[in-house]
Formats: structure tokens, C-alpha cells, sequence
């Protein structure tokens, strides 16, 4: 849309994307068909400059890929939906272990919804019946670590505050928000040494600049 683009290498990407969507559901990464799908959705029903007839072939070309995958014995997409079911049947899935059993620590210790039990301590997952070594959640990092009023703090400056000035200022150009947005919700990114950190905290902090809306209003 800003940078032209010659038809050869225009069809040379149109030409990838099917190998794209194939491994990335052959992946059977869930927060990276997530991610995909809602970048995917928010890309046909908010932009405008793509005619009505285009999007219908673009549905039509992803729902194709994903029936042929589907019709496969033993697929990516016949293993995601056995490993969900038997998770949520059997209460095996260890985020949501992790989570009943931090929910359990703060029900026995009221006090933990406004202190937390202090970040990266696992003690109280642990000995509440959780089976995994952290979290795997950045959100939940913060809310069993800090308290409920540092949750609502780090909601405002990574999530609420980002996803307006996206959606007044920054969707024409760009639509990563939604994998930063939604990957950490499935792994621990808080600290530096996660491949997370630096794109996810960059990205929010200019989300956040006031330069930013001064500048995009200057230009509408």
C-alpha cells in the first residue's frame, strides 16, 4: 500500500503465501494461529482500500489450505483439537493447572490480591499443586506477582493505552500489535534474556509516546 511494488514480486509473495499458512498450521503453535488469525480478520474487515470481491478470494484461499490439511489422516489441525479436548476434559494442561492452583494460594491469603507473592516466586504455585516451573504467561507474572493494582497498571501501559493509539493511529502501517499482544499471554517474556522483550516493550513504549498522537494529528 506505501511502498509500490513491481507485479513480479508481488506475485512472488501472493506465490509464498501458501507455504506460509501451511506451516504455520503444520506448526500447531496455537498463539501463532492466534495471532495470524486475528491479524487476518482485522486486515479484511477494517481495511477499506481492498475491494469486497478480494477478500471474499482471500477466504476462499485460506479456507482451501486449511480443508486440505484438515483432510489429512493424523494433521497438525486432527492433533490441536485432540490435545485441547483432552486438556480441557481432563484438567491436564498445565497453564491452567498453574492457574487454579495460584488462584487457590490467593483464596487461602486474601492479602496476596493487593501484595502479590513477589515476582518469578514460584513457591506458592508450587505448593498448591502447580506442575510447571513459571507461569508461561506474562500477564500472569504480573498479577500473582505484584497485586491486582500493579495488574491494572501494567494492563493500562502494555495493552489499553497501546490498543487505542493503534487503533486511531498506527493499523493503516502496521499489524504486529496483535502477535505482541496475544504471544505473551502463552510464554513468560518479562525479563531480557526472552526473544520477547525487546520487540514486545519497544513497540508498547511508542504505542505509549505522546509524540506520537501529536504527530499523527499533524498529519490527518
Amino acid at each position: 500500500k506505501f511502498y509500490p511494488l513491481k507485479k513480479l514480486y508481488k506475485w512472488c509473495i501472493i506465490g509464498f503465501l501458501p507455504f506460509v499458512f501451511f506451516l504455520l498450521i503444520v506448526s500447531a503453535s496455537r498463539s501463532a494461529i492466534l495471532s495470524v488469525l486475528m491479524v487476518f480478520a482485522f486486515f479484511l474487515f477494517k481495511n477499506n482500500s481492498i475491494k469486497s470481491s478480494t477478500k471474499i478470494l482471500l477466504i476462499i484461499f485460506s479456507f482451501s489450505i486449511f480443508l486440505f490439511i484438515a483432510n489429512n489422516e493424523n494433521s497438525a489441525i486432527d492433533f490441536l483439537v485432540e490435545k485441547n479436548s483432552r486438556q480441557l476434559e481432563t484438567g491436564e494442561e498445565g497453564r491452567i493447572i498453574t492457574t487454579r492452583a495460584m488462584l487457590k494460594a490467593f483464596e487461602n491469603n486474601p492479602v496476596y490480591w493487593f501484595t502479590g507473592v513477589g515476582m518469578f516466586n514460584y513457591s506458592e504455585m508450587k505448593s498448591n499443586g502447580g506442575t510447571l516451573s513459571s507461569y508461561h504467561n506474562s500477564y500472569w507474572e504480573i498479577l500473582f506477582g505484584s497485586g491486582i493494582f500493579v495488574f491494572i497498571a501494567f494492563l493500562n501501559f502494555i495493552l489499553i493505552k497501546p490498543l487505542k493509539a493503534f487503533w486511531k493511529r498506527v493499523s493503516d502501517y502496521s499489524l504486529l500489535f496483535f502477535p505482541l499482544m496475544l504471544i505473551p499471554f502463552f510464554e513468560g517474556d518479562l525479563t531480557a534474556g526472552q526473544f520477547l522483550f525487546f520487540p514486545w516493550f519497544t513497540v508498547m513504549i511508542i504505542l505509549n509516546l505522546k509524540e506520537l498522537h501529536f504527530y499523527s494529528k499533524n498529519n490527518n
